[in-house]
């Protein structure tokens, strides 16, 4: 079952990909990096794969990326937001809220942040630390390592508890 932020951070995603392509430059080429800085909104868009999108000092961003590969930073916001396929590198801090849909493979990174929201594919690690709460839905199996955070929640696919590890939980083995 998710969570309250979880639930919340689906509509905003979906306002993500109704506008990825609302940036000035349009959307994002592949292996370029493509930044949004110093502005109230911006919703970064990538066709292919392979995309470098950055987004610092805004109010609200976020970037989609359909093929995967990408990376996606974002920091010293009030919110941001991501959704990218498989293999995609996914970095938030100093933010209110972060949140992202993600697919195989993923590496999820949230840290000096109140809340952070993911849900990724299969084979995928998710850290978050200095946060307030971290909720996490695998896909399958993944990683979890939560470091100073007040609550950590993590739900595997199908139900399944997750494991405790050394370092945090995990969905399938540590």
């Amino acid at each position: 079952m998710l969570g309250r932020f979880a639930r919340g951070i689906v509509p905003a995603l979906v306002l993500v990909f109704a506008t990825a392509f609302g940036c000035e430059s349009g959307g994002c080429e592949e292996g370029e990096l493509c930044e949004c800085r110093n502005g109230e909104e911006c919703y970064l868009g990538c066709d292919g794969g392979d995309c470098n999108q950055y987004c610092h000092h805004m109010q609200r961003c976020g970037g989609v990326c359909e093929d995967g590969g990408c990376s996606f930073r974002c920091h010293d916001m009030n919110h941001c937001s991501s959704a990218c396929g498989n293999a995609c590198d996914i970095d938030c801090h100093n933010v209110n809220s972060c949140g992202a849909l993600c697919g195989a493979g993923c590496k999820y990174r949230c840290h000096a942040t109140e809340r952070c929201g993911v849900e990724v594919g299969p084979g995928s690690e998710v850290v978050c630390e200095s946060v307030e709460s971290c909720e996490v839905v695998c896909r399958g199996t993944c990683r979890v390592t939560c470091r100073d955070v007040a609550r950590c929640d993590v739900t595997c696919a199908g139900g399944g508890d997750p494991i405790a590890c050394a370092e945090g939980r995990a969905c399938g083995s540590c």
